[in-house]
């Protein structure tokens, strides 16, 4: 069996080439994320936002003992919830999200 080598146009480092050149000339498959991933990482940038607009809210008009109270709990409550974040951006960078857990 004879190797397959890439269409002359391919260029090098872009896309994947193309074992057969396509009807409309173009010599390599361009390979991106897709749209869910895009909107996945859109709502993950969201929830960081909110994630610490809670935690400065929490703390908004207090003081004192009250502030020393509130802010330990709060800081705790915005680590957990940055580091849920973080790990759903690292599933989807991996590609091991809820898609592919069951596979």
């Amino acid at each position: 069996m004879q190797d397959r080598v890439p269409h002359r146009g391919a260029r090098r480092g872009v896309g994947v080439p193309c074992l057969h050149p396509t009807t409309d000339r173009r010599s390599s498959l361009n390979i991106s994320a897709p749209r869910r991933d895009e909107s996945k990482l859109s709502e993950l940038d969201e929830r960081t936002q909110r994630a610490w607009k809670a935690y400065r809210d929490s703390l908004r008009d207090l003081s004192g003992r009250d502030y020393d109270d509130a802010e330990h709990r709060s800081w705790e409550r915005l680590q957990r919830k940055l580091a849920q974040v973080e790990d759903e951006r690292s599933e989807l960078r991996t590609g091991r999200g809820a898609d592919n857990a069951t596979r």
